[in-house]
């Protein structure tokens, strides 16, 4: 799917600096967006802007960028200073872009984020890494502002953890830790990169003179673990002569890089150390790598340092911290070295065999090389294109179901669903259009012929296949009155009861199933059904999972009153040829989830659903004001809600 008729709307808590009518950032952020402003008609982005900043070392190139600046400021409590600015900027991206993509967190952010949901727009929201750790380590942390600062990078973490749940965000996690942090069916892990592969420099070996060059690239701040490093040095037992070149920014933690060096002259290690200060991004850096047989990162707390890739891209075997996501990032013994963080004897034995062990430093230098190729900018952008592809398609189909229901209104050639006429069947799916946009939000967009099985089909089959005319969709249903009516729409149907026959498929034969309102139809223990669905799922299948929530508050009103929330017993047994009998069992939450983790199903997403009052006023047409407050009490109390709705995985 093409994104060049889209909009991209950007918005970051980063900084950016006017050079000549261009706007300037830094090199792992301009790099992305540069790339990406290649894909969409018109990108619109909203940062701050301050003076001239030599940090900020890459120009934007791309024409079809405009900037909304927020605010003119740099540090975190001058961005707290400016909320209007800040969110009229957000606000007019957000008008002007079909999707959003934002980096990291910032000041009012939920606030954005909101207004992003409730205009429909799909957020792309990338973490780039723990933001709580970082501060950790940052200088003055201590004191009032530092303890401000953990304090809302505390609450950002919880609103990311709330906000991921949103079926209009997809996450983009840098490593596995903040993968699992903020996991969601939306959720894509990746390790960032800003090296393009023409930039890559390869070589068989390195360690072949003395001085054995090891390299240090990262800001001098507690954090990185340089001290241990530094230990190291004076651990190893190599004949070899030994030179670490530290490359990096120390101004802003000059206390920092004081410890480090009274470290080393008590170990007494001055002729081995040169300090080399920062190197932009570009021939700079490059010229250190291509210098430098073995690169150590000792690092405490890490998202997916790009370092790291661009090492490995330059032929230098690597030595890093098993910590954050640095293990999505490299395989331990295959291409790098992980060692527990805090730990100098570690660094200095995996140092020590990088140097002497030939075979295996060429291992490294070759695996490292060819993993480097998968984590290149192209691949990053090509992940964050699947997520943008994902959500404008998603964002284009919640849109259509409405023009569907409005044609399907109008189409006399179309015969009636169960028994109803073509004003009710028009209603039912109005009714229950809020449970069909979630399941077209989780269907996973692709260009394979995806297999789908739909249990217990309704007129909504039609549209999922109308809009993945290339996916291979299946119903299952009781009786073969629909068959005429999915034949002429391209989808297959069985016939089958699960009352008491297994599902007419061979084993792990779908990559979706739909299994939405029918298990509380069915006589047989739902453990069994459940398992049977089961067997028809392919091993990274999804199954979308809904039911009637029986602790809704049409029902709680009813048991307040003294009255079965279920129909008659008489009507629950009657035969029919549509669910074969009425609700013989209805679920709460607690007892669904526990049903689906018994039968061995991984649960990824779970959500309350109804319908929304604003549609309640178009649909009802008698008690329109006592149906609206009504259902306003359910949308706002989620255990109220009408339908229980899980997707899990096998």
């Amino acid at each position: 799917m093409s994104l060049s008729g889209f909009n991209l709307g950007i918005i970051s808590g980063a900084v950016g600096s006017e050079i000549n009518g261009k706007i300037a950032v830094h090199q792992s952020f301009g790099r992305v967006i540069d790339e990406l402003a290649k894909l969409f008609s018109k990108c619109y982005m909203s940062l701050a802007i301050c003076p001239h900043d030599s940090s900020l070392d890459y120009i934007l190139q791309s024409d079809n960028i405009e900037s909304i600046p927020q605010h003119y400021g740099k540090k975190v409590f001058e961005k707290v200073k400016h909320p209007v600015g800040i969110l009229k900027s957000g606000r007019r991206v957000i008008d002007s872009s079909d999707i959003i993509f934002i980096r990291g967190a910032m000041p009012y952010l939920p606030l954005i984020h909101l207004y992003a949901i409730c205009t429909g727009r799909p957020i792309v929201q990338w973490m780039g890494g723990d933001l709580r750790e970082s501060l950790r380590w940052y200088p003055n942390s201590r004191t009032f502002r530092g303890r401000l600062r953990s304090a809302l990078a505390w609450l950002d973490e919880k609103w990311f953890q709330l906000i991921r749940k949103s079926s209009y965000v997809y996450i983009v996690a840098n490593g596995c830790e903040l993968y699992e942090k903020y996991k969601s069916p939306r959720t894509t892990l990746v390790v960032s990169s800003t090296l393009k592969q023409d930039e890559f420099y390869y070589r068989d070996d390195t360690c072949q003179k003395d001085p054995v060059r090891i390299l240090f690239v990262g800001f001098v701040r507690p954090g990185k673990g340089l001290k241990y490093l530094i230990e190291a040095l004076s651990l190893l037992k190599t004949s070899r002569q030994v030179q670490l070149a530290i490359v990096g920014d120390t101004e802003e933690y000059s206390a920092e890089k004081a410890r480090v060096k009274k470290r080393i002259d008590e170990l007494g290690l001055a002729d081995k150390v040169s300090w080399q200060g920062y190197a932009r991004f570009g021939p700079e850096l490059f010229n250190q790598l291509r210098r430098s047989d073995i690169f150590v990162l000792p690092t405490l707390s890490e998202g997916t340092p790009r370092v790291l890739v661009e090492a490995r891209a330059f032929g230098v075997p690597v030595i890093s911290t098993r910590v954050g996501g640095i293990p999505s990032s490299i395989q331990d013994g295959k291409d790098g070295i992980l060692v527990p963080p805090r730990d100098s004897k570690a660094l200095a034995i995996a140092i020590d065999k990088v140097i002497e062990d030939g075979d295996f430093r060429r291992k490294l230098i070759s695996n490292g090389y060819a993993a480097a190729k998968r984590l290149s900018l192209e691949e990053f952008i090509g992940k964050l294109v699947e997520v943008f592809q994902h959500g404008t398609a998603r964002k284009d189909n919640i849109m259509e179901i409405e023009e569907y229901i409005e044609l399907l209104k109008h189409d006399d050639s179309v015969t009636t669903h169960i028994e109803m006429d073509k004003n009710k069947e028009v209603q039912y799916l109005q009714e229950c259009k809020y449970v069909y946009k979630e399941v077209i939000k989780s269907m996973p967009v692709s260009s394979d012929a995806i297999r789908i099985l739909d249990i217990g089909p309704t007129p909504f089959t039609i549209f999922l296949k109308s809009k993945f005319q290339h996916y291979d969709v299946w119903a299952l249903d009781r009786t073969s009155l629909l068959e005429e009516r999915f034949k002429q729409a391209g989808i297959h149907l069985k016939v089958c009861n699960l009352d008491n026959a297994q599902i007419p498929f061979e084993d792990e034969y779908f990559d979706v199933v739909i299994f939405k309102e029918v298990l509380e139809h069915i006589f047989s223990p739902p453990s069994d059904v459940l398992r049977e669905v089961k067997r028809v799922m392919r091993p990274s299948a999804k199954l979308i999972l809904g039911v009637p929530n029986i602790a809704r508050l049409s029902n709680r009103t009813k048991l307040l009153f003294g009255v079965s929330p279920l129909p008659r017993a008489d009507e629950q047994m009657k035969k029919g040829w549509v669910h074969g009998h009425g609700h013989i069992h209805e679920y709460t939450r607690k007892e669904l989830l526990s049903l689906c983790k018994s039968v061995g199903l991984k649960v990824s997403y779970v959500q309350m659903l109804s319908i929304s009052p604003l549609d309640v006023l178009n649909i009802r047409k008698k008690l329109k004001l006592m149906n609206f407050f009504y259902y306003s009490i359910i949308f706002a109390v989620s255990p109220l809600k009408s339908t229980i709705y899980i997707e899990c995985y096998k």
